[in-house]
């Protein structure tokens, strides 16, 4: 009696293998390819798979991957450059609010309606609340003053705000470091 393959439980049922998949997903990734380049690509391999099962697989599969990934990557440093640029967002204005360390590694963002106080202490609060960040030694902030504003009120706020006072704040306009005080 033949044995069924031994497959990594997130392959089951599907029709094709899991080197097929993962080759495509790898391609997608590493190189920007369009899912019909892949297509054509994986037919020059003699497996003929579509355009929109190859999205599907990185719809999928890709979430997957990072999570497993994630356990190996090295955690984001304590210096921090926090920005926030203009977005058009379904003809609206937005504004994406993102921080990454020294060496260019993400650390979070988020898409807020506003550029105030309180949409940097809503991406403060998700950042921290990640759980995988270090606390920050300093933190290059862009020059808007609402950023810097909302990051000392929201040191006010949290109980733990002996942590982040001993942050040095520092505004790419003057180079001015500051601590952060209430």
């Amino acid at each position: 009696m033949t044995q069924a393959i031994k497959r990594d439980a997130i392959y089951r049922g599907r029709r094709y293998s899991a080197e097929t998949i993962e080759l495509s997903i790898r391609w997608y990734i590493s190189y920007r390819l369009s899912y019909r380049n892949l297509s054509a690509m994986m037919a020059e391999r003699d497996v003929i798979v579509s355009h929109t099962t190859i999205m599907r697989w990185v719809l999928r599969y890709v979430p997957e991957y990072e999570r497993r990934w994630a356990r190996f990557a090295r955690p984001p440093g304590a210096s921090w450059r926090m920005d926030e640029t203009a977005v058009a967002v379904r003809g609206g204005r937005h504004y994406l609010f993102r921080a990454v360390d020294k060496s260019g590694k993400s650390i979070g963002s988020l898409l807020c309606a506003d550029r105030d106080g309180e949409s940097a202490q809503a991406f403060f609060r998700a950042v921290v609340a990640n759980g995988r960040v270090p606390w920050p030694e300093k933190i290059n902030i862009d020059g808007n003053k609402a950023t810097l504003r909302g990051l000392r009120a929201w040191v006010r706020k949290i109980t733990d705000g002996a942590k982040w006072r001993c942050v040095r704040a520092d505004t790419s306009t003057t180079r001015l470091s500051r601590i952060i005080e209430p």
